[in-house]
């Protein structure tokens, strides 16, 4: 997690996430070498459904993959084909959740200090032991609607089919 753009792109042609600076670091790898161009993107982006691909061949029984994305193109249009604004909708493997910062369609909010709402929010309620990881989502959305006036609306896919615990 943290703030991270997912775009498509001529050389990059499915769903990545680009390292973006946290507001306010100006310092730091990350900070120096974040799409200052667009050729960046080749070497630093990291193909989202190559992410859920690895974890379905681990064998994992659970997937959990959390997005606080949006899909604004820092790098100008002469890098990107034209591309409706929001988050890609990716395909949810068995045993998957993605937890998508926002809406399709719908660009997410990096909100006033170091973290954004959808964060913020998150880091609030997986604490909350005893609770499933897909009620503990319906409270983040509900936190993240309340903190954004309803502008940010978070959104889950899932194929679980079990109950899983972050904290017991």
């Amino acid at each position: 997690m943290g703030h991270h753009k997912v775009i498509e792109t001529d050389q990059q042609p499915e769903p990545s996430l680009v390292p973006d600076p946290a507001p306010g670091q100006t310092s730091g790898a990350t900070a120096q070498r974040c799409h200052q161009a667009g050729s960046d993107i080749k070497y630093y982006a990291v193909a989202a459904d190559w992410v859920l691909a690895r974890m379905d061949e681990s064998g994992m029984d659970v997937k959990l993959l959390l997005l606080d994305a949006c899909r604004d193109n820092p790098l100008g249009r002469s890098f990107t084909r034209a591309l409706p604004r929001g988050l890609a909708v990716m395909e949810t493997p068995q045993g998957a959740l993605i937890a998508y910062a926002t809406s399709p369609g719908k660009t997410a909010s990096d909100g006033q200090g170091r973290n954004s709402p959808f964060t913020a929010q998150l880091l609030r309620e997986l604490g909350s032991p005893g609770r499933d990881i897909e009620v503990t989502l319906k409270a983040v959305r509900a936190g993240v609607q309340q903190a954004t006036q309803g502008q940010q609306i978070p959104w889950v896919a899932s194929s679980m089919t079990g109950n899983f615990y972050v904290a017991r």
